[in-house]
């Protein structure tokens, strides 16, 4: 059994180790210039005295802090980066899709079809070539091929779900329509809100259910919420029919 949670994990640390390596690369090489150019005004301050090496290098020292912004911005990516792969859970990809984690567990646990684009199991579909494009049937909202051409020459085929939060897309240039209908197919038998098409009438269709999507997920969260305000209601008259003196009652004063 593939643990798709792990290979989400570890690819978040991979960016992050490949981010520490590309602002290290900028940190040594624009701070070492900075370096031997200061060294350089220090030895002709030396030489001929600093007045007139300052006077004579204000060129330079614009350069310098050209440059030494794009250290500081070395070391910037190398604290970023050193984050993701301490930290992945705290990634912006999970930020934004709080529910990736637990759909790439059900999908490991629940894998029964896949091909070269996609991963399914009983609620869950995955872009297999990139498992931060996740979602709930569900929540798949319309679907539809995107081609662009370029001098009446297609040059990008994809065939996009439409989710909830954001898009799944898959490259399906070079694929004949019997294949792509295929695919889109085997979507449209597990998604039972999805619309097929791009049109008007199908993107008001998505706007519509996204802005309804949102307020189910604010009506769970407010749900929760109040769980917890009756939760701790409760708790504070139990301490106060048992002259609890250590729970918090905002309206006391210390004396």
């Amino acid at each position: 059994m593939e643990n798709f949670k792990e290979k989400i994990l570890n690819k978040i640390r991979k960016e992050g180790r490949n981010l520490m390596i590309a602002g290290i690369v900028l940190a040594v090489l624009f701070l070492g210039i900075v370096a031997i150019l200061t060294f350089m005004f220090i030895m002709a301050g030396i030489d001929e005295g600093f007045g007139e090496a300052a006077s004579e290098g204000v060129p330079v020292f614009i350069l310098e802090g050209i440059l030494l912004v794009f250290g500081m911005l070395g070391i910037l990516m190398i604290a970023k980066g050193r984050k993701k792969m301490k930290n992945p859970q705290d990634a912006k990809v999970l930020k934004a899709n709080p529910d990736l984690l637990f759909m790439a567990n059900e999908l490991s646990q629940g894998l029964n079809y896949q091909d070269d684009y996609f991963l399914m199991s009983d609620r869950v579909v995955a872009n297999k070539k990139n498992l931060y494009q996740m979602a709930f049937y569900n929540e798949i909202f319309m679907v539809y091929v995107y081609t662009a051409s370029t001098n009446g020459i297609t040059t990008t085929k994809q065939l996009v779900l439409a989710t909830a939060r954001d898009e799944i897309t898959i490259g399906i240039y070079g694929k004949k329509e019997e294949q792509v209908n295929a695919m889109a197919q085997t979507i449209a038998e597990k998604c039972p809100y999805a619309r097929f098409g791009y049109n008007q009438e199908n993107l008001r269709y998505l706007e519509e259910m996204r802005k309804v999507w949102q307020r189910a997920k604010l009506d769970q969260k407010m749900g929760i919420s109040q769980k917890q305000v009756e939760k701790e209601a409760q708790q504070r008259e139990q301490a106060i029919a048992t002259g609890q003196k250590t729970y918090y009652d905002p309206d006391s004063t210390i004396k």
